[in-house]
C-alpha cells in the first residue's frame, strides 16, 4: 500500500533524521532511520520514488514536476529536505490556486456581467484577499478542488461588488493614523477638555464599562469643509440657511438654531456677510438696495449659487459657518465615546499585553485574567462593529459604531471602537434619546409604572417587540441583555441596540433553538443568556416578523455584503502593509472575518431551514394557520399568566413545563392537518375545548403515537376563530 504525503510530512516534522520506508507483511510504513528494524528496509531509490508519488498524488503532476528534488538519487532522504520540498510544493501550489482562482474570476465576470468594472479592485488586492482564503479552503497546502476555486472565485466577486459600498463600522477608515494613548496623557496632565486627538476633541475618560477610552466631540477636518461647499450634504444646507438668514436681512441665527456668540456678534456677522455680499453683487451689475439682499437675486439662480460659494470660500465667513454648524449639527454637539484605547504603561512586562486600567479593572485577578494580546484586542474591535453592522443589516435600530485607526508607540496597529449616543428625531421634530432597560426589568419581563394602583406592570410601548428574540439569537450573544437590561433600550417606542460585545462567539454553533422561540441554555451557570425572557411577552406572530426579516435579509444578501466589505477592506490594507509582522496580523483578521462568516451562514442556515423551515412557508398563509398552531400548543400545554415568581402579570400566555410540540401541514385542497406526539389526556383537552366551539366537530385521528386533526377548507374559517390566543386564554385562564 503506497505512503501517502501526510506520513511524509508528519515523520519529517518528529524526527531529524534520514526518513526509512520499512515492509512488513506486505504494508509500507515510513519510520525515523535511528527507529528502523534490520532486514526490513527498502532502498533509497524506492523512498525517493514514494516521496515523489506522494507529491504528485497531493499537489498535483505540474507542481511535482517543477519542484528541486532529486528524485532519481540514491541517496538516504532526510527529514529536512523532506521539509523544505514540502515548503517549496506549498508556494508553488498557493501560487497555482491564486492563479487559478483568478482565472475563473475574470472568466465570470466577462462571461455573466457580474461586474461592471471588475479593473475597479487590482490584482494585488485581490491576491491579498485570496490568501488567508487559501489558508482556510486548503489548510494542507494542495491544489483546489474544482468546487472549492469556483466558490472562491464567487466569493472574490462578492468582495469586489461590495468594496465601495462600506457599512458603518469601516466608514472612518481613510488611512490616517493617529497616537492617542489618553489614559497616560491624563496622568500625565497634558491633556484637558477641548484638547484635539487625531479626528475628536477630549471631553473626559470614559466613564461606563471596564474598557478604557474617553468621550469626545468629533473635531472639524478639512474633508469637513469641503463638505459644507459640497451642495446637497447636510453641511452645505446648513450653511446655506445661515447665509440666506443673514442675506434677508434677518438676525442671525436662523429660528431653531442656537448662536454661537453674544448677541452683539452675531448682528455684527450679519453686517459683514451683507457687506461681502453687497460687494460681490455690484461687481457682477446687480442693483443692491434696503436690507434684503434676497430680493436682488430674485429670478437669479445662477447667480445666487455664485455668491454662495464666494461667501463660503471667504475664510472669514467660512470660519463663521463653522461654528455655526458645530453648535448645531448633532454629530458636533453628541459625545462620541471611544474605547480600547490601551494605555502603553498598562502592559505587561513579559509578553506586552494590554490590559484594562486599574481605575476600571474590578480587581487585581480581573485585570490579570482579561489582559490580551493587542492582536487579540484589535480582532475584538473589529468583531463589534462587524456585529453592529450586521444587527443593521438584519433591521434593528442600533448604535453607530466605527473602528478607528491608530498606532501604539511602536508603530503597531491599534484598533479602536467609536460610538455615538443613539438618538433619533420624532414626527413632531422632538428629539428622543437612548434610554437602557436598567432598573426597568421584574423576573424577567420588561415593566413599567402600573396604570392604576402601586406595582409595576408589563410594558407593551416599544413596537415590534418579539421580532427581536429571533434575531438575538441568530448572533448567539449570551449578554446581549445584559444582566440589568443596561445594553439595550429604547428611543420613544423604538427599541434600540448597542454594545453586541459577545456576539460571533462560540455559541454560534450550538443548535439550541426551537420553533416556539425557546431555546436551551448552556449548561454552565456564568455562561447563560441573560433575560432573554423579556422578548416573550409577545405575540407568536409577532416573534415571526424576526424570522421574516432573516430570511429577507439571506434573499438580499445583506448579511454577506457585510462581510464582503470588511474582507475587502482588510485585503486594501494587506496590499499596502511591508513588514511581517503586519502581514501576518492583517491575514489573521481576515481569516477571522472569514471564520465568522462561515458561522454566520451555518446558524443562519439552521434557523431558517431546520428550526422554522416548516412553519415558514405558512407564514403568509390567507387565512394565517400559524395563529391557530401556536394557540394549539398553548392550549396543550402548561401555561401560565404571570411571570415566573408571580410578581407581574402578563399579556401573552406562556410555557409553564414542557412544551406540547404540533406539526402542520397543507392537504392540498386549502386545508390543513395538524399533528403531535401526545398522549390522551392532550386529545381530550383539545376534544372539549373544540365541542364547545365548533359543530361539526374536525377529524381526529391516532397512528403510532402520533395524534393529528385534520380541518380541511370547509371547517377552516370557523376552527380559525375557535383556536385563537384569546379564546384559549379564555379558556385556561378565565381570571386573566
Amino acid at each position: 500500500m503506497p505512503v501517502d504525503f501526510l506520513s511524509f510530512q508528519r515523520v519529517a516534522e518528529e524526527s531529524w533524521n534520514r526518513v526509512v520506508l520499512e515492509r512488513s507483511g506486505g504494508e509500507e510504513a515510513l519510520v525515523s532511520g535511528s527507529r528502523s528494524a534490520p532486514g526490513r528496509k527498502i532502498s533509497n531509490a524506492e523512498v525517493r520514488q514514494a516521496f515523489s508519488e506522494a507529491l504528485r498524488a497531493h499537489f498535483g503532476a505540474d507542481v511535482a514536476s517543477a519542484l528541486n528534488y532529486k528524485s532519481t538519487s540514491s541517496s538516504s532522504l532526510s527529514s529536512h529536505e523532506i521539509r523544505n520540498v514540502i515548503a517549496q510544493a506549498k508556494a508553488q501550489a498557493r501560487e497555482a490556486n491564486i492563479a487559478r482562482v483568478l482565472c475563473i474570476f475574470s472568466q465570470k465576470c466577462m462571461r455573466t456581467d457580474a461586474l461592471k468594472n471588475p479593473g475597479a479592485v487590482s490584482p494585488e488586492t485581490l491576491k491579498s484577499i485570496l490568501g488567508p482564503m487559501l489558508d482556510k479552503a486548503a489548510p494542507e497546502g494542495g491544489l483546489l478542488s474544482d468546487r472549492s476555486a469556483e466558490q472562491l472565485a464567487g466569493r472574490l466577486i462578492g468582495m469586489t461588488r461590495n468594496a465601495g459600498i462600506r457599512p458603518r463600522g469601516i466608514e472612518l477608515l481613510n488611512g490616517h493614523r493617529y497616537h492617542y494613548n489618553v489614559e497616560d496623557k491624563v496622568r500625565a496632565g497634558v491633556l484637558r477638555e477641548g484638547s484635539r486627538l487625531g479626528e475628536f476633541e477630549f471631553v473626559r475618560l470614559k466613564q461606563k464599562g471596564v474598557e478604557p477610552g474617553f468621550e469626545a466631540h468629533m473635531a472639524w477636518l478639512p474633508a469637513h469643509t469641503q463638505a459644507m461647499k459640497t451642495p446637497g450634504t447636510d453641511f452645505h444646507a446648513r450653511a446655506e440657511a445661515f447665509l440666506e438668514c443673514a442675506l434677508s436681512g434677518k438676525m442671525l441665527p436662523p429660528e431653531g438654531t442656537k448662536a454661537h456668540g453674544s448677541l452683539r456678534e452675531m448682528g455684527e456677522v450679519g453686517n459683514d456677510i451683507r457687506r461681502l455680499a453687497g460687494e460681490f453683487l455690484r461687481s457682477r451689475g446687480i442693483a443692491v438696495s434696503g436690507g434684503n439682499l434676497m430680493k436682488a437675486l430674485e429670478g437669479r439662480p445662477d447667480d445666487q449659487k455664485a455668491l454662495m460659494a464666494a461667501l463660503m470660500n471667504d475664510a472669514g465667513t467660512a470660519a463663521h459657518l463653522e461654528k455655526h454648524i458645530r453648535q448645531n449639527d448633532a454629530y458636533f454637539t453628541d459625545i462620541h465615546y471611544v474605547k480600547m484605547d490601551y494605555a502603553e504603561s498598562d502592559k505587561t512586562l513579559v509578553r506586552h499585553k494590554v490590559r484594562l486600567p486599574k481605575r476600571t479593572a474590578k480587581g487585581l485577578l480581573h485585570r490579570a485574567f482579561t489582559a490580551k494580546t493587542r492582536t487579540t484586542a484589535n480582532q475584538a474591535a473589529l468583531k463589534e462593529t462587524l456585529a453592529t453592522d450586521l444587527m443593521q443589516a438584519m433591521g434593528i435600530e442600533s448604535q453607530k459604531a466605527r473602528l478607528v485607526p491608530a498606532s501604539y508607540a511602536d508603530g503597531s496597529l491599534k484598533l479602536m471602537v467609536e460610538a455615538e449616543h443613539m438618538s433619533k428625531t420624532d414626527a413632531s421634530g422632538k428629539k428622543l434619546r437612548f434610554r437602557d432597560f436598567a432598573g426597568n426589568l421584574r423576573d424577567g419581563v420588561l415593566t413599567r409604572p402600573a396604570a392604576e394602583g402601586a406595582g409595576r406592570e408589563s410594558d407593551p410601548v416599544v413596537e415590534s417587540w418579539g421580532r427581536n428574540k429571533i434575531l438575538f439569537l441568530m448572533l448567539a450573544d449570551r449578554d446581549a441583555i445584559g444582566s440589568r437590561g443596561d445594553n439595550k433600550g429604547r428611543m420613544g417606542d423604538t427599541f434600540a441596540a448597542i454594545d453586541p460585545g459577545h456576539s460571533l462567539e462560540g455559541f454560534m454553533s450550538f443548535r439550541n433553538v426551537h420553533s416556539d422561540f425557546s431555546f436551551d441554555q448552556p449548561f454552565r451557570k456564568n455562561m447563560r443568556f441573560k433575560n432573554f425572557s423579556m422578548f416573550d411577552d409577545s405575540s407568536y406572530m409577532e416573534k415571526m416578523q424576526g424570522v421574516r426579516q432573516l430570511a429577507k435579509m439571506r434573499e438580499d444578501g445583506g448579511d454577506m455584503r457585510v462581510f464582503d466589505s470588511y474582507a475587502a477592506w482588510l485585503g486594501e490594507e494587506l496590499k499596502g502593509r511591508k513588514t511581517p509582522a503586519e502581514k501576518e496580523e492583517l491575514s489573521g483578521m481576515l481569516r477571522k472575518v472569514e471564520d465568522m462568516r462561515t458561522a454566520f451562514i451555518a446558524r443562519r442556515d439552521y434557523i431558517l431551514d431546520e428550526v422554522f423551515g416548516e412553519r415558514l412557508r405558512f407564514m403568509d398563509a390567507n387565512p394565517p394557520v400559524l395563529e391557530a398552531l401556536d394557540a394549539l400548543e398553548k392550549l396543550t400545554s402548561p401555561t401560565r399568566m404571570t411571570s415566573p415568581s408571580g410578581e407581574v402579570q402578563l399579556r401573552h400566555m406562556q410555557l409553564a413545563g414542557k412544551r406540547q410540540e404540533w406539526h402542520i401541514k397543507d392537504d392540498g385542497q386549502r386545508g390543513y392537518t395538524f399533528s403531535t406526539n401526545g398522549g390522551s389526556g392532550v386529545e381530550k383537552s383539545l376534544r372539549s375545548f373544540l365541542e364547545s366551539r365548533m359543530a361539526p366537530m374536525p377529524a381526529m385521528g391516532r397512528e403510532k403515537g402520533v395524534l393529528s386533526l385534520h380541518v380541511p377548507a370547509s371547517q377552516l374559517t370557523a376552527f380559525l376563530h375557535a383556536m385563537t390566543e384569546k379564546e384559549v386564554t379564555a379558556a385556561k385562564h378565565p381570571a386573566a
